[in-house]
Parts: C-alpha cells; structure tokens; sequence
C-alpha cells in the first residue's frame, strides 16, 4: 500500500495526530486523525482510482461500515489531487 499514498495533498494549518495504512470494506486507505486549531477529526482518504464511480451515498456507507465511525457522526467529502478525503468523527475543541 506504502507508494500509493506518498503523495497525498496536505491541509494548510492542519496538525497530524496520527496516520497510518489501512482497509475499509476492501479498499485500500489512509486514516488520519488532525487538528486544525478549532475542529479535531478523523479521514479516509481513498484513491479515486480505487473508489471508482460510488456515488457519495455508496462511499457514505462504506465509511460507516468502519468500526471507527461513531454512530451519527457527520461524513464530508472532498475530492482533490486523484483522492478522496472523507472527514467523520468532526468536533469543535
């Protein structure tokens, strides 16, 4: 998995928590969990070639199958750079 995600776009401002490889309901991804100076929260990050065409219904539920996702939690989705991040877990510190 390691190459795919050498290359991931950064956020401005944002402080890494913790990062590391992983696999959602078959896909390959990156889980971080960040902080950006008011908001902490956690993000599957996909390779759009990975994910394909899902709509953002189907990778909505495909974040939730996670056991990380606590129950209710807003998903937001953002696709950039051959990626998609999928921020959850989001609260106000």
């Amino acid at each position: 998995m390691g190459s795919k995600f050498s290359r991931l776009p950064e956020r401005e401002g944002t402080t890494v928590i913790f990062e590391q490889e992983t696999v959602v309901g078959g896909v390959e991804a990156f889980h971080q969990k960040w902080y950006d100076g008011s908001i902490a929260s956690d993000s599957f990050i996909f390779s759009c070639a990975d994910i394909g065409e899902m709509s953002e219904s189907e990778l909505d539920r495909l974040v939730r199958s996670s056991p990380l996702v606590r129950e209710g939690s807003e998903i937001v989705l953002e696709k950039s750079d051959g990626f998609c991040r999928v921020d959850f877990n989001r609260k106000k510190v």
